[in-house]
């Protein structure tokens, strides 16, 4: 029998306007102590650290990136809404996130739990077709 363990998948995120945004149109954590924040001034998203950490937990793969179909993502959270229109087409699920929502955390959490479940689902109907190297 095999192993029962969660399948690990990959979340990717971009950077810009998703996980680093303005204090002026979004809800922001702390900035970074001194000197750190004379270097980096941008800020990262309100629970940017708290979702990565969820994800981490829950069996996921956290990348920053802006090529999920390069690095076999099965989730990839961006702002630009013609990234997210190609997901389908190179095969990666996506969120978008660009305005600033106080769920935005439960609501990516959520959705990587889906988008797990479909992966997991596909990967057992490949097996039992034997389309699997092992």
């Amino acid at each position: 029998m095999k192993d029962q363990a969660p399948e690990k998948m990959r979340v990717s995120f971009d950077l810009d306007e998703v996980l680093f945004v303005s204090e002026k149109t979004h809800k922001t954590g702390p900035p970074l102590r001194f000197p750190l924040n004379h270097f980096y001034k941008e800020r990262l998203r309100l629970g940017t650290p708290d979702v990565v950490n969820t994800l981490q937990r829950n069996s996921k793969t956290v990348l920053p990136q802006k090529l999920p179909n390069r690095y076999r993502i099965s989730l990839h959270i961006d702002d630009e809404a013609v990234i997210c229109s190609l997901g389908a087409q190179y095969g990666f699920k996506t969120y978008q996130l660009y305005a600033q929502d106080d769920n935005w955390k439960e609501k990516i959490i959520t959705w990587a739990e889906e988008v797990r479940k479909t992966v997991v689902a596909s990967a057992a109907a490949r097996e039992s077709k034997g389309e699997t190297c092992k």
